[in-house]
């Protein structure tokens, strides 16, 4: 939706003729709308969609982090469930296992476990490497207001860039939605605006503070204009493609400490669920959302329930885990081509396979190939690096092919099942 001007009454009319016509005479109960976020103004469609169909059953593909409300003014069903996979698998990880496995994870790796660290650190090299446009095209925007304010004439082009790069990067959610031209913004809103000033304000100290609070300013709709409200809309419609890019597509390839909880709209960096907290959030979604939708697994999940369910086993067993592991990886030095693949992709694969097992070769094979790219640590899809890959295509062959290590393997999965 982000390619369609669906804010203009013309575009939404010629681009939903099929579907209302669809909903109006029957033939369809409701629609998923795919990517809400990426709307100039989610509010404002989905009003028009329910005024054209106020019977319909609507759902929003909407990706809440943990702690984050659906906003209640959005006339819709709910959202498609990514909300209620994360409770319900994360209902099924121990979580007396989460020093174990963080520590072993650690030593084993030598990566990093502090989580949103990662994810800010994704962020910031979604923002240079991928939506660099974007984010110039906001920064040219920024310099022009900064031209109608007298007090921040003199901040360079450099300084907002880079201010308003940390900005995007601190955003602890896909985005708000703030309604600049209508001049409306909930509390919600700007608490979420608030926190994320004060974060990048802490994470930037050399950059002018009061450069911050102008943006501040401007989000909480206190400095309106046209150029602002322009800027508003545009940066709300780059934070979430930020938070796609740099959360689910590179940073949840990249942490590998327990992969089942590696799920949109989940949070690898919280582990496990109790079972109380799990009924309180499904009180309060029965409460305010009755009529949402409720998934296990979707087109986008990582991987489906049952390899979950088992990958979720580990933390029952950590001791044996991590004495398998440590045998494993013994086992399959020898297929290792000097440091490649690194111990984190190799820590995922024995994850994997884990949860999958049995598995076809060539399977894993393209698995660890997609899995390799997507965290972009040593190839990726734009700049592969050969060396590489054909270091994890011959440890991946090596690895299947070691009958003592799937023997091992096996022993491991039976109980299991």
């Amino acid at each position: 939706l982000v390619g369609l001007r669906a804010e203009d009454e013309r575009v939404f009319d010629d681009t939903h003729a099929l579907i209302l016509g669809w909903l109006t005479t029957g033939v369809l109960d409701g629609v998923r709308v795919d990517h809400p976020d990426g709307l100039r103004d989610p509010e404002q469609y989905f009003d028009r969609l329910h005024t054209a169909c106020p019977a319909a059953w609507i759902t929003a593909e909407k990706i809440l982090e943990p702690g984050e409300r659906l906003p209640e003014s959005w006339p819709i069903a709910g959202t498609t469930g990514y909300d209620f996979i994360y409770r319900m698998n994360s209902l099924f990880v121990d979580s007396a296992a989460e020093t174990a496995l963080t520590q072993f994870y650690g030593e084993f790796t030598g990566e990093p476990t502090d989580f949103a660290a990662l994810v800010r650190d994704k962020k910031q090299f979604v923002l240079r490497e991928i939506l660099a446009s974007d984010l110039n095209r906001l920064t040219a925007l920024l310099v022009d207001i900064c031209e109608r304010h007298r007090r921040h004439r003199d901040y360079t082009r450099h300084e907002l860039h880079e201010a308003l790069r940390e900005l995007i990067a601190s955003f602890p959610i896909y985005r708000t939605y703030v309604r600049a031209e209508a001049g409306v913004i909930s509390d919600e809103d700007a608490r979420i605006i608030n926190r994320t000033i004060d974060d990048a304000k802490t994470r930037r100290p050399e950059l002018d503070a009061e450069l911050f609070d102008f943006f501040r300013d401007i989000l909480n709709l206190r400095k309106r204009g046209q150029l602002e409200t322009e800027w508003v809309m545009r940066l709300q419609q780059l934070t979430g493609p930020v938070m796609a890019k740099g959360l689910e597509d590179t940073a949840f390839y990249c942490f590998n400490r327990l992969v089942s909880l590696n799920e949109v709209g989940g949070d690898p960096g919280h582990f496990g669920l109790s079972v109380d907290d799990f009924h309180g959030a499904c009180g309060e979604t029965q409460a305010r959302w009755p009529r949402t939708m409720l998934a296990s697994s979707t087109h986008d999940t990582k991987r489906s329930e049952d390899v979950r369910a088992r990958i979720n086993l580990i933390s029952e067993i950590p001791e044996r885990w991590l004495e398998s592991v440590t045998r494993w990886a013994k086992l399959n030095d020898g297929y290792r081509r000097e440091a490649f693949p690194d111990r984190n992709t190799e820590y995922l694969l024995y994850q994997t396979l884990v949860g999958a097992w049995p598995i076809e070769s060539d399977r894993i094979l393209a698995y660890m190939e997609k899995a390799s790219r997507e965290a972009k640590a040593h190839t990726s899809w734009t700049d592969p690096n050969p060396i590489y890959d054909n270091a994890l295509h011959a440890f991946v062959e090596g690895v299947m092919n070691n009958s003592e290590f799937t023997e091992s393997l096996g022993s491991f999965v039976t109980p299991l099942i």
